[in-house]
């Protein structure tokens, strides 16, 4: 029996309204569908207990309260959805734009904002993001820039864009994870006897790539996190 109290059931229940074109049934109601059909993606729309890294990047924009949030990537929604789910309950008023460069996660979050207010969803590449100047107050870009061959470009995009704050995350150690083709540091280089993979040889200090696309500062720690720890960095610009 699935409970509904177990999901993020506005959104799920937008997700689901969309896909079995039920428009006129409750959250409630169509969570109750689910008991006599498969409905892909719903495992998307599970509440879990937050992984450390997650917890602290909402803890942060709940802190910072933003009018307005632009969401790098949000991929299936790991962030994202515990984010909308978050502000809601401390009935804090803020337009989040969701944002990725795949099709068919578009087509997902599409299905899942239709019914949210406070969400929508855009195809945008990172490195030349179609807003304009000063758009939203704060920006949210976890774990995008160790995959960009042009870090830099997508920073200096993401000041454009924002008037108060980004909230970056980046993987704290070297990896075997081929997707992965930057590596970041904060005080100092990583030891290269622990690097496997040549490309990450060429390592970036993040605080100074915040500070040379333009930010006025950049604070960093370490967030322990399973399966990896990461480099939590709050940029002002």
């Amino acid at each position: 029996m699935i409970q509904s109290s177990n999901y993020f059931l506005n959104l799920a229940g937008s997700y689901i309204r969309n896909t079995l074109n039920h428009e006129n049934l409750s959250d409630v109601e169509v969570i109750n569908i689910v008991n006599k059909q498969k409905i892909p993606y719903l495992y998307r729309f599970k509440k879990h207990s937050l992984i450390p890294r997650i917890k602290k990047i909402i803890d942060i924009a709940v802190d910072l309260s933003p009018n307005t949030i632009l969401d790098i990537a949000s991929q299936r929604g790991a962030l994202l959805f515990p984010l909308l789910d978050r502000f809601n309950q401390y009935q804090i008023d803020c337009h989040i734009t969701s944002t990725d460069i795949d099709n068919n996660i578009i087509d997902f979050l599409k299905s899942t904002s239709t019914d949210i207010d406070n969400l929508n969803v855009v195809n945008a590449d990172v490195t030349n993001l179609p807003f304009l100047d000063n758009s939203y107050e704060c920006v949210i870009c976890s774990e995008i820039l160790e995959h960009l061959k042009l870090p830099m470009l997508a920073a200096k995009e993401m000041i454009r864009v924002s008037t108060n704050f980004i909230i970056c995350s980046v993987p704290a150690l070297p990896d075997n994870n081929t997707e992965h083709i930057q590596l970041f540091y904060d005080i100092k280089p990583h030891d290269k006897q622990i690097i496997t993979r040549d490309i990450q040889y060429n390592q970036i200090n993040l605080k100074q790539l915040w500070l040379d696309a333009g930010a006025s500062s950049c604070k960093i720690k370490i967030i322990n996190n399973h399966p990896c720890s990461i480099l939590l960095a709050v940029i002002q610009v």
